[in-house]
């Protein structure tokens, strides 16, 4: 009996130790998620930028449409508004993969979350069954041991 104690004693250790781990990886998850929020937060303020820029470029472009003297300088304001509208594309693109990439981590940390719990569930109901059998053990025993006395006399 004492060896079935000391194998759920076993047991319970183990499962702290994976409990630990757990909490590892999760608080490694959520930090990975407040650095993300924070690359979307800059990328946002990127692309409030731009938006400013090529509206004043096309405020600068209507000017000079109304002026036909400053068809150099169209030209070269038109060449500013698409290279613009190139890197606002590409910053678009990238803060779309951050944004993937932030979903996955939210997913990811979901699934770990899940799993702690119920590692969680079943550690508490492995510790319930030990504490159950130790009870028993203490609560039989003494019985047994007064019935065998009163059989031998």
């Amino acid at each position: 009996m004492e060896g079935s104690l000391t194998d759920l004693r076993e047991k319970l250790v183990g499962k702290e130790g994976e409990g630990e781990e757990y909490k590892v990886k999760f608080e490694s998850a959520n930090e990975k998620i407040i650095r993300l929020n924070e690359e979307i937060v800059g990328l946002s303020g990127i692309c409030d930028f731009n938006d400013g820029k090529i509206e004043k470029l096309e405020r600068r472009l209507r000017e000079v449409e109304e002026d036909d003297t400053g068809a150099k300088e169209k030209d070269n304001l038109l060449e500013k508004l698409k290279s613009v509208t190139d890197e606002l594309r590409t910053v678009g693109e990238e803060k779309n993969k951050v944004v993937k990439k932030l979903y996955e981590k939210i997913e990811e940390f979901g699934v770990l979350e899940a799993r702690s719990a119920r590692e969680r569930k079943n550690h508490t109901s492995n510790m319930e069954q030990a504490l159950n059998s130790i009870v028993r053990l203490c609560v039989v025993a003494p019985t047994v041991n007064v019935q065998m006395q009163e059989d031998k006399r």
